[in-house]
């Protein structure tokens, strides 16, 4: 079990992902992780509009597989859902991408002298479980399922939320990535060294009430009526709103863990990743309970598109809002306890002498 003290806070002072320290010192003149995220959300941008006009560009008669799972397609009935697999390029692309950079920059750390002996197992994994934990929400027929029911759709989310982003945030993937980068293009002194706005911004970003709060505004606004059916419908904000979504539930994490390995002033500042999982565990439990209580559907798209389910409209919801309320809110609740469990082992570890 690993264990943080005092002299370790004061180590880890540099802006970086949990897990970075002892590879940050062989990045010297890579890219610096304003400049990785700016890239990462340029290129995710150009990227989704160019997709999104080569599939809108597609013949109808083409196979459906490559289109994205929206509720304009016909349901997944249950005879068909293991041939119900999603090979849409503007999803593939990116996790095609996100893998081969890591990849290639995993490969790249691990030429260097000893570089083996010192590397742990546990990040590599970590990346690896919540890529192939996006690949099941966003390939696999859970996807098409998604677009279906909207129970399905609850478990997509918890993994987009909840699951894959955490794991993704506790393998600390910044300096892999950052060495993946390089590997093609690595750019001079001046091009490597962030603006003094960026870090203003990102410093605002990864403080832990900024991040909580964009958290819970982005889960309760992509449940609203209007915006979560056009998320199901429309191609340009489906992708919008899954971008999105990934991106805020990464920052929110890697806020949460990063104030468990490096808090900002002092030991109390352990209280913050606590308070958010806790605030988020409220919260959610809120919009779940709303989504079983309510008297009526909130999406009236799914009422045509659950026929061969067994389940009415209002059922669907009600399942969908336990899920939410109590398997994702266990999420939250792990995470609460285990961020206490770091805070309490040294203490503890101290013994009946260790006043």
């Amino acid at each position: 079990m690993i264990r943080f003290s005092g002299t370790d806070h004061r180590r880890l002072k540099q802006q970086q992902w949990p897990g970075d320290k002892t590879r940050s010192s062989h990045l010297r003149g890579s890219l610096s992780w304003a400049s990785v995220m700016t890239l990462s959300m340029v290129f995710a941008l150009v990227l989704i509009g160019v997709m999104t006009f080569i599939a809108t560009a597609m013949p109808r008669d083409l196979n459906p597989l490559l289109y994205l799972c929206l509720a304009s397609r016909p349901p997944v009935q249950p005879d068909q859902l293991w041939q119900s697999w999603s090979l849409a390029p503007q999803v593939i692309l990116p996790l095609a991408v996100f893998m081969g950079l890591y990849g290639w920059g995993l490969a790249a750390s691990l030429r260097r002298p000893g570089a083996a002996a010192e590397t742990s197992l546990v990040g590599p994994l970590c990346v690896m479980a919540g890529w192939l934990l996006l690949v099941v929400a966003l390939v696999s027929p859970l996807c098409r399922m998604a677009a279906t029911t909207a129970t399905a759709h609850m478990l997509q989310h918890i993994i987009l939320v909840a699951i894959a982003p955490a794991l993704i945030a506790l393998g600390s993937p910044l300096a892999v990535l950052r060495q993946g980068v390089t590997a093609y293009w690595r750019p001079g002194p001046e091009e490597g060294r962030e603006p003094r706005w960026a870090r203003a911004v990102w410093q605002w970003l990864t403080m832990p009430a900024t991040a909580c709060l964009l958290y819970a505004l982005a889960i309760w606004l992509l449940h609203v009526p209007g915006i979560y059916q056009a998320a199901l419908t429309n191609a340009t904000i489906h992708l919008l709103t899954l971008g999105l979504l990934l991106g805020i539930s990464l920052l929110f994490w890697r806020t949460l863990i990063d104030g468990v390995v490096r808090p900002r002033h002092n030991e109390e500042s352990f209280a913050s990743p606590v308070l958010m999982a806790l605030f988020t565990l409220m919260h959610t439990g809120l919009l779940g309970a709303l989504l079983t209580f309510s008297p009526r559907p909130w999406y009236p798209l799914f009422a045509t598109r659950l026929n061969e389910w067994g389940l009415t409209p209002l059922e669907d919801q009600q399942l969908a809002g336990l899920i939410m309320w109590v398997p994702m809110g266990l999420i939250y609740l792990i995470a609460g306890l285990a961020v206490m469990a770091v805070v309490l082992m040294p203490s503890t570890e101290a013994g009946p002498n260790g006043k």
